[in-house]
């Protein structure tokens, strides 16, 4: 099979990524292109831009064959406008600003890249798992406003920028939402900026709802709005999140409920008919975020040459309950940072087989009688470094018990 014939059939990522190198120097780059095939990423050598293949990879598999050409030639526009300088004042691009609403663990993935949760600029918070921050929407990109733009080349501040952003979105927002579902309804745009649209909270108010507001973000194209007290609704909510995830750019299965103006990141009661499937949607979106926080992590200590273990998010079902928990694994002379989960199990190698897997404990038994011994690390999904075991006497406060058999 030649390259063409994989290229419009089912590309491998590093077919993708040459169609990519070759396409970009067709227009005219002469400078030296670097494929990183284990990051999937291009870089052109000696500039800052970074170019992420894998969401436009997934969509280029989503295309239709007839149209992946022109996609393919709209990615080197991206590329060509990404090296185009940055504006020297807000006035300049303010009818293309708009506010980008994006879960917060995204930004946390980026902090990773530049420094252990440290950016040069900080979104602001919408809900517990959703921030907003401000970009300028080109024709065939759109550029993130970094700090640096805002402080030292416009010297404003993110709360000025997002308010004419603000504006532009209601302008581009005249559309009425669809019924996805009975109870469910959806946004009708499709441009790239649906869940950003949770930004204008009074658009999603003026939906008839039972109860309040409740909105879905899976995705940049989706956004899904019910209501609290709809019971079928939320039952059909879950559904639709699920055929969303298949979609490419997924965001997070988390809700959030309108209270007044602001958002908060909300589940049902737990009594409610529809709290376990969205439950284990929402536990689900924090296992996967704490997965690719560790992967991040991973890279990071590999590179400084820091012997530390990065705990893994896990969850396992409990005995007469349909409700999983999530839980990690705590083990004795491992320099470890543990991510936040219901359950800490313990674990000692130099016990005998049979009693190396202490037991488990809960996450506030454990922080209650062995705090002293865990320092969190400030990122938005906390992790806590912990270099000690706990002592004996520690362990015997924590009265382990149960041992889980799900992954470690």
């Amino acid at each position: 099979m030649g390259f063409f014939d994989r290229l419009f059939g089912r590309p491998t990522k590093d077919d993708f990524a040459h169609a990519m190198i070759k396409a970009v120097r067709a227009s005219g780059e002469r400078g030296e292109i670097d494929y990183d095939p284990k990051e999937f990423k291009l870089k052109l050598r000696g500039a800052d831009t970074v170019h992420h293949l894998q969401n436009v990879y997934l969509e280029f598999l989503a295309a239709r064959r007839k149209d992946r050409p022109a996609y393919l030639q709209r990615l080197v526009r991206v590329w060509a406008q990404a090296k185009r300088a940055s504006p020297k004042a807000m006035e300049e691009v303010r009818d293309r600003l708009l506010p980008r609403v994006r879960e917060r663990a995204y930004y946390d993935l980026i902090g990773l890249s530049t420094g252990f949760g440290h950016m040069d600029f900080q979104p602001q918070p919408m809900c517990e798992h959703l921030c907003v921050n401000a970009i300028v929407d080109y024709p065939d990109m759109v550029t993130e406003l970094s700090g640096k733009i805002l402080k030292d080349d416009w010297g404003v501040t993110l709360a000025e920028v997002l308010k004419p952003a603000r504006e532009n979105l209601w302008k581009i927002s005249n559309e009425n939402f669809v019924t996805a579902a009975p109870g469910v309804f959806r946004s009708p745009w499709c441009d790239n900026h649906d869940a950003s649209r949770a930004y204008l909270h009074d658009l999603i108010w003026q939906l008839k709802v039972k109860g309040r507001h409740v909105i879905a973000t899976p995705n940049r194209d989706t956004l899904f709005v019910t209501g609290t007290d709809d019971e079928e609704g939320l039952f059909n909510l879950s559904k639709l999140i699920d055929a969303a995830k298949e979609e490419p750019r997924f965001m997070t299965a988390q809700l959030a409920a309108l209270n007044g103006s602001a958002w908060e990141t909300w589940l049902p009661p737990r009594e409610h008919p529809a709290f376990l499937p969205l439950f284990i949607h929402s536990m689900r979106s924090r296992g996967s975020a704490y997965n690719e926080q560790k992967a991040g992590l991973q890279k990071r200590f590999e590179k400084e040459g820091a012997d530390i273990f990065v705990a893994t998010f896990s969850a396992m079902s409990q005995e007469g309950s349909d409700l999983p928990v999530s839980y990690c694994v705590w083990s004795k002379d491992v320099h470890s940072w543990l991510p936040r989960t219901d359950l800490v199990a313990f674990f000692n190698n130099d016990l005998p087989e049979d009693r190396k897997s202490m037991g488990i404990a809960s996450w506030e038994t454990v922080q209650q009688h062995a705090g002293a011994l865990m320092k969190p690390q400030g990122l938005y999904l906390e992790r806590w470094e912990v270099k000690e075991f706990p002592s004996p006497e520690m362990l015997a406060n924590l009265r382990l018990a149960g041992v889980p058999e799900g992954p470690a």
